[in-house]
């Protein structure tokens, strides 16, 4: 039996409804084999464990274009009976209007990407530059945000 990994899953079928009990599709023995592979597999993996339930749906082996196959149920019965429920998707610019993260220097937010204030003030708190090695070290850090200066070469020289 798989350990339980702390993430609880059920699917809800609406009250009344028929389990389908489905017949497995005639395979060959070689297909049978190469089902049997996969599902070991799986199981040793432990990306699925052996189940009594009562619902029981078809698989079928799909072949890929390398010439493999690819294992799939056929799970149409099972969502005939499912209760649908209605997730709704955030739309982007809803997300995009919550969103503010400082990131490497600047503050992404719904207003578009700008300057990260503590980064200014240490640019304006800078001490005035001694020497040829200093002026580099200040021209470096203010460089990094050229972009939204207007003129920022102009306004460096004076």
């Amino acid at each position: 039996m798989l350990p339980i990994r702390g993430i609880e899953h059920q699917i809800d079928f609406v009250p009344g409804a028929a389990i389908p009990n489905r017949p497995a599709y005639r395979n060959n023995s070689e297909e049978t084999k190469e089902l049997q592979s996969q599902v070991d597999e799986l199981l040793a993996k432990g990306h699925v464990r052996e189940s009594m339930s009562s619902c029981v749906v078809p698989v079928l082996l799909v072949p890929k274009k390398d010439g493999t196959c690819r294992m799939c149920v056929d799970c149409r019965a099972v969502n005939k009976i499912m209760i649908k429920y209605r997730h709704l998707i955030p739309r982007l610019d809803d997300m995009l209007d919550e969103l503010h993260v400082v990131f490497l220097g600047f503050v992404v937010s719904s207003k578009g990407i700008q300057v990260d204030e503590e980064k200014v003030k240490a640019i304006k708190d800078w001490p005035t530059p001694k020497s040829v090695t200093e002026v580099r070290s200040f021209h470096g850090l203010a460089s990094f945000y050229r972009r939204f200066v207007r003129d920022f070469s102009t306004l460096l020289l004076h």
